[in-house]
Parts: structure tokens; sequence; C-alpha cells
């Protein structure tokens, strides 16, 4: 009884301070904390919730009329009024605040975008919710329409400053232990998570701001199902695109590049190569940290399946040889697979001219590429029937060019 009296009191508390416009981050994070309490408590919450009458939060009420806000603008001292009823105070008793007395240093009106209305943050935190009790078929119904939503609207849902609504939809991750997690509320809530990331200023800060959020999302590269597994490489991949910062975090976790590169080794999928990708650009302390993962000759031993993956391991293995230890480890296994797709014309242009840069860069830089690929001009003429080849781009022959004369050249350089 006292928990069923505790739990009452709590979604009044709730019904209080959810629905919130944009920017009053305190009470914002006093909801979703009141979320978390009923959690636990295990309450039951109704699938939809009215705004009528005495259920509207009084945030919501303008303080003059007391009635629901429709136009919200903000005064200098950051509170917010409806339009008409704060126009009307300020013409009648000119700059003074209508609560406080406090005197305004002026009378300009700031609108508030209503973008995060007041049914959107109900909504909201009721799908939040239904994710946090224990009924698969409450949270199975949440992650799909949040799935849905997110999808249209990666905006829907806001991370800058609000740490914890991904612990709130991730819950039922670490919340199963060492149960295994059903498939398909697996699939779907890295589905949300991948179209929140889309949105830059989520992006920005997901890493940053989530480290827990961010490990469920690692450790899933690693367990449930293929699709679920690829979809947490997406997840890594969008997170690793734009932002440094997200990579040098992502990179730094010790789990995240040994994962990706597991689920290269038997995914038939372009994806886990893309989010490696991702990783390394302009990042050579990732470049490394995936080279040590002993990846390169197991790339090089797919180059000749020509599918959609290995071409993907194909422009991975062209960002590695970037770095020193890169150039190195393709000296040791040897470029014959890289040669051999070259020589029978089995790639697209762009491959070609992947290719071509790489090897026309690294041929001075170790003396056994440059010996390969001296044996296959003078076998095939490999580089010159590139070079001559009407049909190849004009950068695909600028390198192959590149490529016979340096294989004519003595010089060398180590890297």
């Amino acid at each position: 009884m006292a928990n069923e009296e505790g739990g009452s009191g709590l979604k009044e508390k709730l019904q209080e301070h959810e629905g919130l416009v944009e920017g009053e981050d305190s009470i914002v994070d006093e909801a979703i904390r009141i979320l978390a309490t009923l959690k636990d408590q295990e309450l039951s919450v109704s699938p939809s919730l009215n705004l009528q009458g005495d259920n509207v939060p009084p945030q919501f009420l303008c303080p003059i009329s007391g009635e629901l806000i429709k136009d919200p603008v903000m005064l200098s001292i950051s509170q917010t009024y409806d339009r008409p009823s704060i126009q009307k105070w300020l013409s009648e008793i000119k700059r003074v605040c209508p609560e406080s007395r406090q005197v305004l240093s002026h009378a300009a009106l700031v609108p508030i975008s209503m973008e995060l209305d007041i049914e959107h943050r109900y909504h909201l935190h009721a799908l939040l919710y239904k994710l946090s009790v224990p009924s698969l078929s409450e949270q199975r119904k949440a992650a799909k329409e949040l799935q849905q939503i997110t999808l249209r609207t990666p905006s829907f849902i806001k991370l800058p400053g609000n740490p914890e609504v991904l612990h709130l939809l991730l819950s039922p991750l670490s919340s199963a232990g060492t149960a295994p997690i059903d498939s398909e509320l697996h699939e779907d809530l890295l589905r949300i998570v991948m179209f929140l990331s889309e949105n830059e200023d989520n992006n920005k800060v997901f890493a940053a701001e989530n480290g827990k959020a961010l490990s469920l999302v690692i450790y899933s590269l690693k367990s449930g199902t293929m699709q679920t597994r690829l979809t947490a490489a997406r997840v890594i991949s969008s997170l690793s695109l734009k932002f440094k910062s997200n990579r040098d975090i992502i990179g730094g976790n010790p789990l995240a590049i040994k994962f990706l590169v597991e689920l290269l080794k038997v995914a038939e999928s372009f994806i886990p190569a893309k989010a490696l990708i991702n990783l390394c650009i302009f990042h050579d302390r990732n470049k490394k940290r995936v080279i040590d993962e002993g990846v390169m000759q197991f790339m090089l031993s797919k180059i000749t399946d020509c599918t959609l993956a290995s071409n993907g391991m194909l422009l991975l293995v062209t960002i590695l040889s970037t770095d020193c230890k890169g150039i190195a480890e393709l000296g040791r296994h040897g470029i014959s697979p890289i040669l051999d797709v070259l020589r029978n014309q089995r790639i697209s242009e762009l491959h070609k001219e992947c290719c071509l840069g790489m090897l026309s860069s690294i041929c001075f830089s170790h003396r056994n590429i440059r010996q390969q690929l001296a044996d296959e001009e003078n076998t095939y003429r490999t580089f010159s029937n590139l070079s001559e080849s009407a049909t190849s781009k004009e950068r695909v022959r600028e390198y192959a060019m590149a490529i016979v004369t340096a294989t004519a050249s003595s010089t060398f350089y180590s890297c």
C-alpha cells in the first residue's frame, strides 16, 4: 500500500514536470529522474496522457492569465508568458516583472520554439518509461514507435545536456544481465540510436556525454544476431564520420576496434570496413590500432573476391597504407592480390584510382613493394596498359604512369 501511495505521488510529480518547453533543463532532468524512480517501483503508465483541465502542468500556464500558453515568449528575466497577456501587462504597467515586480532592463519579448511542445514531451517520456518496464510486449511497442519517429525526425530526442535520455532508451540492454536480450528489441533500439546519431547536435555529444550508452553499442558489435551487430557498426560509422572527438573516444575504447575487426572477418558486408575507415580518417593512432589487430593479411586475401565487402576492405587497405606500419605489413604480406584485380580489370575506375594512388605513393618506401611493382610491369605491362588506356580516367592514367616511372628509378626512401 505504501508503495502504491509513493508511486501515485511520483506520478503526480511527473505530471508537474515532464511537459516542458525546451530550455528548462533542470526541470527536464528532474522529470527524467522521476522516470527512473518509477521504473524501480514498477508502476504502470497510461497509454495516453490528456492535456485537459487539471492535468496541464503549471509550467504551461501563463502566470498572468492562468491559461494555457499558446504563443510563448520570454522576458529578459527568463520567465515565460503568453504573448497577448504579457504585451497587455507591459503596455499598462511598463517595465515591471508581473511576479517579482523587478524592474526590467528592457521589454523585448523573445519567441520560444515549440518544436518540442507539450504533447511531444509527454509522448517522449511515456515511451521512454515503457522501455524501462519489465514487459517485453510494452518494450517492443515503444521501441517500434520510437524507431518510426526518429527515422522521420532524428531531432525528436535531443541528447545535448540530457544524458539520462540514452540511459532510459537503452535500459533494456543494460538490465538484461547475463540473459540474452530479445533480438527484435535489440535491433530496434540500435536503429533508434543510429537515427539519433544522424542529427549533428546529437552526434557531436554522443560519445562524450554518454559513455555507458556507447559501451552498450560497442558490446552489441559482439553480441546478438548478425543484423544487430551490423546495425551497431552503422552507429559507430555514423558517430565517427564528422567529429574527431568521437573518433578519439571510440578508438580509445579497447574493444571497439577489436570487435569491428572481428565483425569484418565474418560479415559479408561493407559496413564494418566503412566504420573502420571512418575511425581511421585523419587519425594515425586509430590506423595503428587497426593494423595491430592483424587485419591486413586477411583483407589482402579477400580483395580478389571483388564483392562489395572486399571493395570496402580494399579502400581500408589504401587508408592504412598511409601509415608506416601499414606499408610494412603490405611489404611483408605482398601486394599480389591488388595487382591481380588491377591486371584483370576487375574493379571500378574509382577503386583503380585508389589502388594506383596508394601504390604510386608507397613504391619508394619499401623495397619489396617496388620490386613487386617492377616485376608486374615487366611481365604484364599492367601499368603501361592502364596509362595508355583510352577508357581509363585521367587520374588513373597519371598514377599508372607515375608507377612506370618509379619502377625504372633507383631512388628509395625508407618509411
